[in-house]
C-alpha cells in the first residue's frame, strides 16, 4: 500500500497565514489594494500582558509592503530611518504575515508589523511598530543574530511586537509539529 502525505488543515492554514501573497490592483479599482486573508476586527491572540492583538481595518490592513503607499505617516518616517538601508528592508517586500493591531489596557493602539527576506527568514527578519496615537515609529533588526534598532520605540511598541514574535512563533511550532506528526505516522 502506498503512503501518502497529506498536511493537517491547520498547518496548511497557518502556513498561508504567515506567507499571504499580495496582489495590487488598479488604483481605480472599487477593490481593495491588497487581497488578504484576515477580516478586520479578527481577534488574533491575547498577550501576556493583558494585550490584545487584531487585524487592523483600512488603511492598516494587509500586508507591511503597502504600508508607506497607504499612509503618509508611515511613509516619510521609514523613508527617514530606511534610507540607507538593504532593499528588502526599505521596500518591506519579503514574506510577511497580515498587519496587527496591538491593543493595550491603556488604550494604545499600536500597529505592528513584520517582514523577513526571502529565502533566508531564519536569519533576516524585522519587526516595525507605528503607534497610531504619538506617530512614534520604529523597526528593530536582527539579521545574521546581531539585532539593532532604527527609530523611536516606546515601551507600549515593544510590548505589541514581543506579543506579535509570539503568536508567530506559536503558530509556526504549531505547523511544524503538524507535519512532524504526519511523517511519523
Amino acid at each position: 500500500m502506498k503512503k501518502t502525505f497529506v498536511l493537517p488543515f491547520i498547518a496548511i492554514s497557518t502556513l498561508m497565514t504567515l506567507c499571504v501573497q499580495a496582489m495590487a490592483v488598479s488604483p481605480q479599482s472599487e477593490m481593495e489594494r491588497v487581497n488578504i486573508i484576515a477580516e478586520t476586527g479578527i481577534n488574533v491572540g491575547p498577550c501576556p500582558d493583558k494585550g490584545n492583538l487584531v487585524y487592523p481595518s483600512k488603511p492598516y490592513k494587509g500586508i507591511p509592503f503597502f504600508l508607506p503607499r497607504a499612509d503618509a505617516k508611515i511613509k516619510a518616517a521609514h523613508d527617514l530611518l530606511t534610507s540607507g538601508e538593504a532593499k528588502w528592508i526599505h521596500d518591506l517586500d519579503g514574506p510577511a504575515p497580515n498587519n496587527r493591531m496591538y491593543l493595550d489596557g491603556a488604550g494604545h493602539r499600536i500597529l505592528v508589523f513584520s517582514v523577513c527576506l526571502e529565502h533566508q527568514c531564519d536569519s533576516h527578519n524585522l519587526f516595525g511598530a507605528f503607534n497610531l496615537a504619538s506617530g512614534e515609529y520604529g523597526l528593530q533588526i536582527s539579521e545574521q543574530g546581531k539585532k539593532r534598532t532604527l527609530g523611536s520605540i516606546s515601551d507600549t511598541s515593544i510590548a505589541g511586537i514581543a506579543c506579535a514574535e509570539s503568536i508567530d512563533d506559536h503558530l509556526r511550532s504549531e505547523a511544524a509539529a503538524a507535519i512532524k506528526h504526519q511523517f511519523n505516522k
